[in-house]
């Protein structure tokens, strides 16, 4: 056994954090306590002092008071049921460590990443559970490197080449928008349940969306005004009808492609506009559902939908995994290119391929 599996060990006393070590650390400390016995301080005040508030003090006593045979075998009692439980502790957790079921799913679009960013903040648990699945990093902001790896990464994900006896998917992806929601979309069709991360620029690690929620909730826009219903947005001619979702940096209706001006929902938060903008995996799950059914809502107006989003990476690896052909049909989604200040390129994505 090394180092750190010992201190996890002791851990699972000291800071439990499920019921059986609870239990197990407050057995332990109640026998204890029993064996301690009771100590007894006592300060006699004077008369005087009643009388007059002042200082005097008769007499200090301290007495010790010994515990009883019953305390005895109670305090016994408790220690050994702890020790047993403890051990029962042990033995459950070296099972579990070796039980490696957690796929570590990193998909990294962009070059230069530190290979270790995604398990940084991994307990030691869950670095001693994990599979690793691993897509070798890239630069996602070309749409023919997206192409010539889609279908690997689509049959590594979707076959589970690599994770087939894992139970749970921590999914740390980082990369341009087309190609974080076609990593999601091909997590659908019963794949593992999901744990997503995102990127921290500051400490170069990703980290769980385990931050207090925002209480935020989903707005819906069409020409610069508050609306309710998306049937009011129309599409072009029936064949296409844009969403653009702005969550970290607003998309303005400008620097849509033309044939998009006009044809456009645009969905945002109450929050406003900021990076990170859910940190919490249930309030994102939340809205991401909401703009998924939008999808499927406006896929009723247009053959098809195409999508603008500027949003943190979870946001859209969640949404590309709640894609469904027979909602959304062929769903296209454009890269935004910063320095030609357009979208340049789209990436359309169907249930049986990527083009």
């Amino acid at each position: 056994m090394d180092k750190a599996t010992l201190i996890y060990l002791i851990k699972i006393v000291f800071r439990p954090k499920d019921q059986l070590s609870k239990l197990t650390l407050g057995l332990l400390g109640l026998g204890m306590t029993g064996l301690v016995g009771g100590w007894t301080f006592n300060i006699a005040f004077s008369e005087i002092f009643i009388k007059t508030y002042s200082d005097a003090i008769d007499g200090v006593s301290v007495t010790y008071q010994k515990y009883s045979d019953i305390a005895l075998i109670f305090s016994l009692f408790f220690i050994t049921t702890g020790f047993i439980l403890w051990c029962v502790c042990v033995f459950l957790s070296l099972r579990d460590l070796s039980k490696r079921d957690i796929a570590l799913i990193r998909a990294y679009g962009f070059e230069n990443i530190d290979p270790q960013a995604a398990e940084r903040n991994l307990s030691f648990r869950e670095k001693a559970k994990v599979l690793y699945v691993d897509f070798k990093a890239f630069d996602s902001r070309d749409k023919n490197n997206i192409l010539t790896k889609a279908s690997f990464i689509r049959q590594t994900i979707r076959e589970r080449t690599h994770h087939n006896g894992a139970a749970t998917a921590y999914v740390a992806a980082l990369g341009s928008v087309p190609y974080l929601y076609m990593v999601g979309s091909f997590m659908t069709d019963g794949h593992l349940p999901r744990k997503l991360f995102d990127f921290d620029r500051d400490k170069n690690s990703f980290h769980p969306l385990d931050a207090p929620p925002k209480n935020a909730s989903l707005i819906k826009c069409y020409n610069g005004k508050e609306i309710t219903d998306s049937k009011i947005v129309p599409s072009n001619n029936g064949r296409f009808i844009g969403l653009a979702i702005s969550f970290t940096i607003e998309i303005l209706e400008k620097d849509l492609p033309a044939q998009f001006i006009g044809h456009t929902l645009h969905a945002q938060l109450n929050t406003g506009f900021q990076f990170d903008n859910l940190p919490e995996e249930e309030e994102q799950e939340k809205i991401v559902n909401s703009l998924s059914y939008i999808i499927s809502q406006l896929k009723k107006q247009a053959d098809e939908v195409h999508l603008f989003v500027s949003a943190q990476a979870s946001v859209v690896v969640r949404l590309g995994s709640l894609y469904q052909e027979g909602l959304h049909g062929a769903v296209t989604i454009w890269h935004w290119n910063p320095t030609a200040n357009e979208y340049e390129w789209s990436l359309r994505v169907t249930g049986r391929d990527v083009s």
